[in-house]
């Protein structure tokens, strides 16, 4: 192949999180990789318990469609603080740094934190163009509003359907036990296999149902649920035939669903399908397409990947939606 140096870089998308190794034990270049599954189950968990919030992730991930994230190194010369650098930023808005000596990717850091030359600070913002670095004296902190955040306590959560990603999105949505007050996993894959995939744990439950009979679907009582997410099911071989079941699934929620609670939150398989679904109600994630995006950015900016894995982690600095006060 020749010297490694000249390797370009080789962007992968990892299904098993678990195969970092064997990744780059087959390509000696420089090598980016995405956690796809645990990326998109920490999206879902996060969506899922908070309402509007994938609204927010979508825009981002997009790229091309209203604000994105974006990366910038800081010139040679400067040497200031995280807020000098906020309050100079123009239209964009920094979010955060990632550390030249170590890559280290911090969000949301301390005002007074030192930013040095070679650095990267991470913008949010419509255009590349916008993300100036000019230092500026920071304003004065405004008024604190007391915003409330908008999401429910302890509740109770409905999953339907079963897909390798599943195990993945028990395991995020158990890291929020603050949330959590049960998950019940309803399928046709036999539980012997789910349970196979996860550790016991006390507040899953698992449940045989054709959930696309109708009648079997009234037997459920979704409308006894706080959250409920329609997985794409692998197993039907074709995303169309797998995205037209959700879509059945999802029109036989609809009129049991309780007007004043109860939240959904669909995967679907192919884009094009997402404008079957109430959107302005709803949220819904085409999750091959969230991939698609993640790869294409990261294979711009490598740093991106670890950027995405952080924001979606449930601990640390996130994103949260939060109600202006009348």
């Amino acid at each position: 192949i020749g010297d490694d140096s000249e390797l370009p870089l080789a962007v992968a998308a990892l299904y098993n999180s678990n195969r970092h190794g064997v990744v780059k034990a087959a390509y000696p270049g420089p090598l980016a990789v995405v956690d796809a599954d645990q990326i998109v189950s920490r999206l879902s968990a996060q969506s899922l318990l908070r309402p509007g919030i994938w609204d927010v992730y979508h825009e981002l991930l997009t790229g091309n469609q209203g604000n994105a994230l974006f990366l910038r190194t800081v010139p040679e010369g400067i040497a200031t603080t995280f807020d000098a650098l906020h309050a100079g930023a123009g239209k964009a808005l920094v979010v955060g740094v990632i550390s030249a000596s170590d890559r280290t990717v911090t969000l949301n850091p301390p005002g007074s934190s030192a930013v040095q030359t070679a650095d990267e600070l991470i913008f949010i913002a419509r255009e590349y163009k916008d993300c100036r670095i000019e230092p500026a004296e920071p304003t004065i902190a405004k008024t604190n509003l007391n915003l409330t955040q908008r999401h429910a306590e302890r509740g109770r959560i409905l999953i339907l359907g079963w897909s390798r990603k599943v195990p993945l999105l028990l395991k995020e949505l158990l890291s929020y036990p603050e949330s959590i007050a049960g998950i019940d996993v309803v399928g046709i894959t036999p539980i012997s296999e789910r349970e196979g995939a996860l550790a016991e744990q006390a507040l899953v439950q698992h449940h045989t149902v054709n959930f696309l009979d109708p009648d079997a679907l009234t037997e459920i009582a979704p409308e006894s649920y706080d959250h409920l997410i329609l997985v794409a099911r692998e197993r039907l071989g074709e995303e169309a035939i797998a995205d037209a079941a959700t879509l059945s699934a999802y029109l036989a929620l609809r009129p049991l669903r309780n007007a004043d609670r109860g939240n959904v939150f669909v995967e679907v398989l192919e884009s094009e399908n997402e404008c079957l679904f109430d959107t302005l109600r709803d949220d819904v994630m085409c999750s091959p397409m969230v991939v698609s995006y993640m790869l294409s950015q990261v294979a711009l900016r490598p740093d991106l990947g670890q950027l995405f894995s952080r924001l979606a982690q449930p601990t640390g600095t996130r994103i949260s939606l939060r109600t202006l006060p009348t």
